[in-house]
């Protein structure tokens, strides 16, 4: 035996193809044989002919939003989430440990990987009672015709950002950024998507979002970034704010400078705006106070939606259900990158002002609920039209509104809320949209401790009868004004720097 494994090893040819053979295992190539690949499309990219010619698919697009409201009203629909399919991860390998990506660039502002518009990518540690993996990957990005996503199997394509060597995959958590009892169509709108990618350790990373296999160059490498840390610890709640894209013509660079210093005066740590198109001395405003307080962030729509500034604004002004789907993407955008610097995301316009009654700023009246486990801290609604403003005191459009309506709208109509980091997955306008645990409830911040002034110059479209009747019963409102001494001082300091 000893003298037959000498002369085997003796060939070199023969030891060749041992060490070959050791090579190949130890490379560990995995093909997963037993899965077909699937081809995932770009529905925006088909024309509107190829889309109709299918009558029947025409017909049960428009069909099955009906039947949806059906089983609405009549208590069938059940929930959606999955929570028992989170635990489990399996991670694949569909590349080749030889695959390398080396054409790592900087996110433009969308970066798609078919069918997905991705905007920006989070890693995520918090605790949350779903995902096996604590440490993930939160991607904020929009797709047309949710219904075809939700039908389909994502995975992301993890590669190493030291190496750039592909590392594993894993199959992507999908949320839809969107509840079906607003508006039950899915297959005609560009719908905002949370993609949650498990990791299986600490590594930096890049990746692609694909099917079943391995993607291919011509799929752009997603980058993703660390939320803003914790500079410090401070024992009272810390509060970031969040607004939508801004698209104005109109110089509101006076409401603007006045919105800001209340956000400052209540004990806002920090404002990120989004913004489309704006005025030149709004823009200015915004500079100016682009210094550890502001962040000013421009925005575009993903997909084949308008680019232009005049083409945008028509569209955004005549599509309100597109126009809302959209907004979502900001609003989360702005969540993850405050999850670890700030314990409340407050979600607000800039005709909104939320004004704690009992204390004298948001961390201190926060510091009340700290105990509550909660993750919409809901703030009621009083509305405060243009009408009674005081002309003389046009330099503080906000704080010259003397009145405001007599009633409230309810415990959530148009109410806005603090939404708690350690809590929350996803977010929408007015509160919390998907949890990380289970049972966690909305609180109603009683009327006595907070009110949300929302100032309009009519009642919202949409309201229906719902404001209609609260422009006739308007009493006298000083909530603001007896607070507003070094609000006052700072407008116009700032006014005076800005030459406005």
């Amino acid at each position: 035996m000893l003298r037959f494994l000498a002369k085997f090893y003796n060939s070199s040819t023969k030891l060749a193809i041992i060490t070959l053979v050791l090579l190949l295992l130890r490379l560990k190539l995995f093909s997963n044989k037993n899965e077909s690949s699937v081809e995932i499309k770009a529905l925006d990219k088909i024309d509107i002919e190829t889309y109709l010619s299918d009558f029947h698919q025409s017909f049960n697009s428009a069909l099955e939003p009906l039947q949806y409201m059906n089983k609405l009203t009549t208590g069938k629909v059940v929930s959606e989430e999955n929570f028992e399919s989170y635990g489990h991860v399996e991670y694949k390998y569909f590349c080749s440990k030889f695959t390398k990506r080396n054409d790592i660039k900087s996110n433009i502002q969308w970066t798609f990987n078919t069918p997905f518009y991705v905007l920006t990518a989070y890693y995520d540690n918090r605790e949350n009672e779903f995902l096996k993996s604590k440490q993930n990957i939160k991607i904020i990005a929009s797709a047309y015709n949710s219904s075809y996503i939700e039908d389909n199997t994502f995975y992301c394509h993890m590669f190493s950002k030291q190496t750039k060597q592909y590392l594993y995959s894993s199959k992507v958590i999908i949320r839809v950024l969107w509840n079906r009892g607003w508006d039950p169509r899915v297959g005609v709108f560009y719908t905002a998507f949370l993609l949650t990618c498990p990791t299986q350790d600490t590594e930096e990373v890049f990746l692609n979002i694909g099917s079943n296999s391995c993607p291919g160059k011509k799929s752009k490498p997603i980058l993703v970034d660390h939320p803003l840390q914790k500079l410090s610890n401070n024992s009272l709640p810390t509060v970031s704010v969040c607004v939508k894209g801004l698209d104005f013509k109109e110089d509101i660079s006076s409401r603007l400078i006045e919105w800001i210093e209340w956000q400052k005066h209540f004990g806002v740590k920090h404002i990120t705006f989004y913004t489309y198109s704006i005025e030149n001395n709004t823009s200015k405003v915004l500079d100016y106070y682009e210094n550890n307080f502001v962040t000013s962030i421009s925005l575009t729509l993903p997909g084949y939606q308008p680019s232009t500034n005049e083409t945008r604004s028509k569209f955004i002004s005549n599509n309100l259900l597109q126009k809302r789907r959209n907004e979502l993407i900001s609003y989360n955008d702005c969540f993850y990158r405050h999850i670890h610097d700030s314990d409340y995301v407050l979600i607000i316009d800039t005709d909104e002002i939320i004004v704690p009654l009992k204390e004298n700023n948001y961390p201190n009246m926060l510091k009340h609920f700290e105990k509550i486990n909660s993750a919409s801290f809901m703030v009621q609604n009083v509305f405060k039209f243009t009408r009674n403003m005081n002309s003389s005191n046009l330099e503080f459009p906000l704080l010259s509104n003397n009145k405001r309506s007599l009633q409230k709208q309810g415990k959530e109509s148009y109410a806005k809320s603090f939404i708690k980091t350690k809590f929350t997955t996803s977010v929408f306008t007015h509160f919390a949209l998907h949890k990380q645990f289970r049972n966690i409830k909305k609180f109603y911040v009683d009327r006595q401790d907070s009110l949300k002034l929302h100032f309009r110059k009519n009642c919202p479209k949409n309201s229906m009868d719902l404001c209609d009747d609260t422009i006739k019963d308007m009493e006298e409102d000083t909530i603001l004004k007896d607070q507003s001494e070094n609000v006052k001082i700072n407008v116009l300091k700032v006014r005076q720097i800005l030459g406005l």
